[in-house]
């Protein structure tokens, strides 16, 4: 269901080629710059692109370095329609800078690039609630908890007279103490009312959030944004969407035919009563505002015995919101395609263990760290044998942040990696023996009653490469049906064998 749902987005958007083209060049700059700090990073006004942080319908978003303030950023870059559009989009982001709350991802500036305007926000360093719940599969309070503090940065935002428009999980980021941000308050909307004249897929909001109203051409408001939040958190309880449809008209006709699907069992039929509400057809039988939802929401939360599974009421910074106990913090892959960090060019040349090899080693090829189940004859780069020796050395969140930003950068352009005819499943391949080593890890630690957080965080990273490794080896395949010319040479492995690998990783770390 989420990578259905994944598959969705991806299909109601075309990237324009002035994007691709500064994707790449972000990426190739970063790339250079973490093997040479000299080389300059791609810059987009006055901020240094560090990396492409995810791509949407109406937006990229960049990690960015602020040089003035040397601080780290997220840069939106939004699609315009020439200038008049262009700078009806700089004053509304004059109105959503004033807009402040601690559950919501604050916009600190606007600006242009070129025909373009970006906005620069607040930089959340995790994962969005969408990956959180499809990553970590956390029991109901945590993801009741995720949307309490969600609901509070929506209701503040309504306060203001400021309705979201495409409120859905993907734009609730959490950072590493699961504190939500909502983020894109009134982007959707703002954007929308000033590509006037486009077609249809510009409507604001995500096909399967958006509310029957809306969906039957109003415009979206507060109760609206209500229905978009209970979809998400009814996905988050129940892994599934409670409505399904590919069009308009056939997600209304299933809205109409009734009751949401209930898929999990373990979610009290309490909590599926408050979501129910929110999800009633005629927008007056909702609640009347966020407050009120998120007021039963709190409820639940109160009642003796809801906290058993993990509480997230400990003292917060700001009160009203969650955070996850210590014994439920746990590490999450940032690697897996466009969603999630890589710090490109945080890294100094001497932080990169393939760039200063040890003369010692030099003279014979150090292949023992990396595992090779059933694969050919291969050498892997020096880079990936590198990384193979971090995992060996138990520095698991190290070797995953140096291969997130190769992967990341090859993964946009193969060519940054220097070798010859390297192509996409040259890709797959190097992500599938960073997945079987860091499953081969995790399998040697899995006994031992001491090291149970070592053990989720390598077998999640193995699992999430794995998963990486399939997706690449489909691009690879999908280019081949494109008619692309292929690379040069014979391919290092076929498509089959990277299918069977990936399966492989998955079912030892099940037995």
């Amino acid at each position: 269901m989420f990578d259905e749902l994944a598959q969705r987005e991806d299909e109601r958007y075309t990237t324009p080629p002035r994007w691709e083209a500064l994707m790449e060049a972000v990426s190739e700059a970063a790339c250079l710059h973490l093997f040479n700090p000299d080389h300059p990073l791609q810059t987009i006004g006055r901020f240094e692109a560090l990396a492409t942080r995810g791509l949407g319908g109406f937006g990229v978003v960049f990690k960015v370095r602020d040089p003035e303030l040397d601080r780290l950023v997220a840069l939106k870059l939004c699609m315009t329609r020439g200038p008049e559009s262009a700078e009806g989009l700089m004053n509304e982001a004059r109105v959503l800078a004033k807009l402040s709350h601690p559950n919501i991802v604050s916009i600190h500036e606007p600006g242009r690039e070129g025909d373009d305007v970006f906005f620069v926000m607040e930089f959340v360093d995790g994962v969005n609630a969408h990956d959180f719940v499809r990553d970590e599969d956390p029991p109901w309070p945590e993801v009741v908890d995720v949307y309490r503090g969600a609901g509070r940065g929506l209701a503040a935002a309504h306060d203001a007279g400021i309705v979201h428009g495409d409120f859905k999980p993907s734009n609730i980021l959490l950072d590493a103490e699961r504190w939500p941000r909502v983020a894109d308050f009134g982007l959707a909307q703002v954007i929308a009312d000033h590509l006037a004249g486009e077609e249809l897929r510009h409507r604001p909001g995500t096909l399967p959030f958006m509310a029957p109203e809306v969906l039957r051409g109003q415009a979206g408001d507060p109760l609206s944004d209500q229905w978009s939040f209970c979809v998400s958190l009814w996905q988050g309880l129940e892994h599934g969407l409670p409505y399904d449809g590919w069009t308009p008209a056939e997600l209304l006709e299933s809205i109409e035919r009734g009751d949401p699907w209930v898929l999990q069992p373990a979610v009290p039929e309490a909590v599926r009563s408050v979501v129910r509400r929110g999800l009633s057809v005629d927008p007056a039988q909702r609640y009347p505002d966020m407050h009120a939802l998120v007021a039963e929401l709190d409820k639940l939360r109160e009642r003796p015995g809801a906290s058993q599974e993990t509480s997230l009421d400990a003292p917060a910074v700001v009160p009203g919101s969650s955070k996850v106990t210590e014994a439920r913090r746990r590490p999450f892959v940032l690697g897996l395609l466009l969603t999630g960090a890589a710090l490109l060019g945080a890294w100094s040349v001497e932080h990169v263990p393939w760039a200063q090899p040890d003369p010692a080693e030099t003279s014979k090829p150090q292949l023992a760290g990396c595992a090779l189940w059933e694969l050919p004859p291969h050498e892997p780069s020096p880079e990936v044998q590198s990384i193979c020796r971090l995992i060996r050395d138990g520095d698991y969140k190290g070797a995953n942040l140096l291969w997130d930003s190769v992967h990341r950068a090859r993964f946009i352009s193969p060519s940054t990696s220097g070798i010859e005819g390297y192509s996409h499943l040259d890709l797959a391949l190097d992500a599938i023996i960073i997945a079987q080593t860091f499953a081969e890890e995790a399998m040697v630690i899995e006994k031992s009653t001491t090291k149970e957080e070592a053990y989720r965080v390598a077998s999640s990273m193995a699992k999430g490469w794995a998963n990486a490794a399939s997706s690449t080896s489909v691009l690879h395949r999908e280019t081949e049906r494109a008619g692309e010319p292929p690379a040069t040479g014979e391919p290092p492995v076929t498509l089959e064998t990277i299918d069977r690998q990936v399966s492989e990783v998955h079912r030892r770390l099940q037995d």
